[in-house]
């Protein structure tokens, strides 16, 4: 469960159980019946602790040990808080002299401690936005990438279709090169920003070559609108689509990591997340880069 504002992750530790965790599982259509909050201590000194742990937090963020492709995760690349009630996932991810910063992680006030050192050291970062919340536009303004669920961007921009929501993404985030949205078995949908080329006097549609995109009362974007298809799994093949995001994510990485064109990423993260539904499990289906499907792109 991800709780996306401040007060909803700091209840469970310094204030009323209502305003806190149960009430959002219940916002999250998920039963809260077998959910038991214990009060136990001090709220004023559970609150202490909390903050001293994210001030630990954010000095050892950064100063982990490079995660290198194919190394196994050791315990010590894991922070857990000091009352052991969860794990902080958190390492660079490094290929051909780069590193980049992938937030997959639950509480909001953490996402930003990492956004704030990883953008003054210069760090790609990539932002999985599913769900609108009042502090997410914050941490987006750092972001270098977005890969979006199909209904965040016109909740968030209020744009009455994907392609106007992508150009307002892009006009409000100066700083994204690309934003996609995830379709499931439809595909998705990217926008991949270009340098402003003042020829360029008309709007176009989709699909495109780097044009001028105009969206009514949001503006114009110098850009291209790339639409990409998702593997048709024959039925019987079809086992488990959750997580299915995330392995599509995992394969956007990769191509950022390895400067792999939009051409190119889009159909390998649909291959990627193709074949993690052919398994249960979080990592029972994903396939290893020696996968038969996978030679085309990784040649």
């Amino acid at each position: 469960m991800k709780l996306p504002h401040l007060l909803q992750l700091t209840a469970k530790f310094i204030g009323p159980p209502e305003i806190g965790l149960l009430r959002e599982r219940g916002n999250f259509a998920m039963t809260s019946s077998m959910g038991r909050i214990r009060k136990r201590g001090s709220y004023l000194v559970r609150f202490v602790l909390f903050l001293l742990w994210f001030v630990r937090l954010a000095q050892l963020s950064l100063e982990r040990d490079t995660l290198n492709p194919g190394d196994e995760l050791m315990e010590y690349d894991f922070l857990e808080s000091p009352n052991k009630l969860f794990q902080l996932k958190f390492f660079n991810v490094e290929y051909s002299g780069s590193s980049n910063l992938y937030l997959g992680i639950q509480y909001m006030i953490v996402n930003w401690i990492l956004l704030m050192q990883a953008s003054c050291r210069n760090i790609p970062i990539l932002v999985d936005a599913y769900h609108k919340s009042e502090r997410l536009g914050d941490l987006l303004k750092l972001a270098d990438y977005v890969v979006c669920s199909t209904k965040f961007p016109q909740a968030w921009t209020e744009a009455p279709s994907i392609p106007s929501a992508l150009v307002s993404m892009l006009l409000r985030l100066p700083n994204i090169k690309f934003a996609v949205v995830t379709l499931g078995e439809e595909g998705c949908i990217m926008l991949e920003r270009s340098k402003t080329d003042d020829s360029i006097t008309f709007p176009t549609f989709v699909p495109s070559s780097v044009a001028k995109l105009k969206a009514n009362k949001f503006g114009t974007v110098h850009g291209r609108l790339i639409v990409g298809t998702a593997e048709k799994i024959p039925p019987l093949e079809l086992l488990d689509t959750t997580g299915a995001g995330d392995a599509f994510i995992g394969a956007v990485l990769y191509a950022i990591c390895t400067n792999m064109p939009a051409e190119k990423m889009l159909p390998f993260a649909a291959q990627v997340a193709a074949g993690y539904c052919r398994g249960f499990g979080a990592r029972t289906g994903l396939p290893y880069h020696t996968d038969a499907r996978l030679t085309s792109f990784l040649s």
